[in-house]
């Protein structure tokens, strides 16, 4: 088995190294900077967290106005080789 490759997975390592690219460009350091201790990362992750539960909120409240309940909603994501998506 090892010439399978799990492409969901393969998605996910492309997009974190895409993230710490973009990351990197617009702050100019690394996750392994020390001047941050276990608290403030814990701090930083909780508002990415509630960011992220306004973000879904608000695409709840956008499905629910569609006359179509969201039914006709297509997402667009990254491409998972094989899989037909794109």
């Amino acid at each position: 088995m090892a010439d399978v490759v799990d492409t969901v997975v393969a998605a996910v390592r492309a997009d974190l190294l895409r993230r710490s690219e973009l990351g990197i460009a617009k702050y100019g350091f690394t996750l392994d900077r020390k001047d941050l201790n276990l608290r403030d990362w814990l701090q930083h992750a909780y508002e990415e967290t509630l960011d992220q539960a306004n973000y879904l909120k608000r695409a709840i409240i956008e499905i629910e106005h569609r006359a179509d309940g969201g039914a006709g909603i297509v997402m667009k994501h990254t491409t998972i080789a094989g899989c037909g998506n794109g």
